[in-house]
Order: C-alpha cells, then structure tokens, then sequence
C-alpha cells in the first residue's frame, strides 16, 4: 500500500486503486481513495490535487469528495491516456504526495482475468458453458473425471472379489 509519512507522525495512504486496471470505452472512471492515519476527518481539507505522469490535472477531468479523499478519474479524461501504465499522485499540504500506479488498456484487452460464476439452471448444467450473458467463460469446477471409467472401475472390483469369495469357498 503506497503511502508517506511525515515527521509530525501521521501519514496519507492510498487504500483504494493502487494497481487498478481501467479499460478504454468504459463508461466509468476510476476510482482511487486516500486515507490519513491520525484524524481522518482532515484529510480532504488538506488535499490539494493530483497529477498523472508528473502532469497535473485540472479539477475539471476528475472529482474529488471527501470520505477521506475519493478520487474518480473522468472516463473522458482516462480516453485521452495512452495504453499502458500511469501514476496518480495525491497531493496534500500537511504530508507527503502519494503515487500509485494504474494501467490502461485497449478495449477487450484487458490484463486481469475476470471470471464471472453462473449458477446452473437445472442439474444437467455444463458449468463449461459460455455465459450468454457476458460473453465470458464460467469458472469449471470439480473435476475432469470420466463418469463411465469410474463406474467400469467399480464393476470390475466388485467382479474380482465375488470371483474371489467363491475361490476361497471351493478351496476348502
């Protein structure tokens, strides 16, 4: 968790966004949430802005509420950043600034897996199936084991102990 200590023995933290992966054409911003150690409540009145990239970015490609200090990168704004990884710094009067990291990627190509689990309708559900849904692939569980060598398995160990028994019984 990035965060900066001060002196004066508090510290500002990012506890939301760091390592956040946004995705072009998303509708939605980013959202990043810093936090201050020692009375909280004092956070946002000493936030100051932020930059990407070492440039700083003007109050109007971003909202900023207080909650500790909620930040939400615009998605018009995230359109213009190039593909790849960026740093947000938070900056503040009373501590040091804290950098994060997030990336951008292209549309659909994005680089954490989401998986998405889809109850089966009936008992006879393929948890393979794809979502129709979303488009995206259902978690499989369990596992990849053929019902019918299991129950041939079964067969022939029942088979060889009555073949056993009644061995034993003609013996004596």
């Amino acid at each position: 968790m990035p965060e900066c200590v001060l002196a004066r023995g508090f510290r500002h933290s990012a506890i939301e966004g760091s390592g956040s992966n946004w995705e072009k054409g998303s509708s939605s911003g980013d959202k990043f949430v810093f936090k201050r150690n020692v009375n909280d409540y004092k956070t946002f009145s000493q936030f100051t802005g932020i930059s990407v990239d070492q440039i700083k970015v003007d109050v109007s490609n971003y909202t900023a509420e207080a909650g500790s200090v909620i930040i939400v990168l615009k998605p018009e704004y995230l359109e213009t950043l190039s593909v790849g990884k960026h740093t947000l710094t938070a900056m503040f009067t009373d501590a040091e600034d804290v950098t994060v990291e997030f990336e951008v990627t292209a549309k659909g190509k994005s680089t954490t897996p989401e998986t998405t689990v889809t109850p089966p309708t009936d008992n006879n559900a393929n948890n393979n199936a794809d979502n129709t849904n979303t488009g995206k692939k259902s978690v499989k569980t369990g596992d990849n084991m053929n019902v019918g060598m299991v129950v041939m398995i079964m067969i022939d160990t029942a088979l060889a102990g009555i073949y056993l028994t009644l061995r034993k019984r003609r013996n004596k």
